[in-house]
């Protein structure tokens, strides 16, 4: 899907969120693709400091946002902590 009609609509700093996030936009029909620079996985803490990307199909960007603030409203907070990106404090 990494293409020129692919967009990212979160970037997250682990694997793990950015799964969660995949699979409430695969629920709802829509394909999407997580990529991050971590080596193919032999560094996986580079994923916190060049995040975790989810891309979408640039036409269907709008209704995935959507759907992940939906999502990302309805879950536990501890899930998402707050982080510099999001507007919040950086966890303790």
């Amino acid at each position: 899907m990494k293409n020129a009609d692919s967009v990212v609509v979160r970037t997250y700093v682990n694997e793990v969120e950015a799964d969660l996030a995949a699979s409430w936009l695969d629920a709802e029909g829509i394909a999407c693709e997580i990529v991050s620079d971590d080596a193919g996985g032999v560094f996986p803490m580079l994923q916190i400091t060049r995040g975790v990307k989810l891309l979408v199909d640039r036409a269907l960007e709008s209704r995935a946002r959507e759907i992940l603030e939906r999502s990302e409203q309805e879950v536990d907070p501890s899930v998402f902590p707050e982080t510099p990106e999001a507007g919040g404090d950086p966890p303790a």
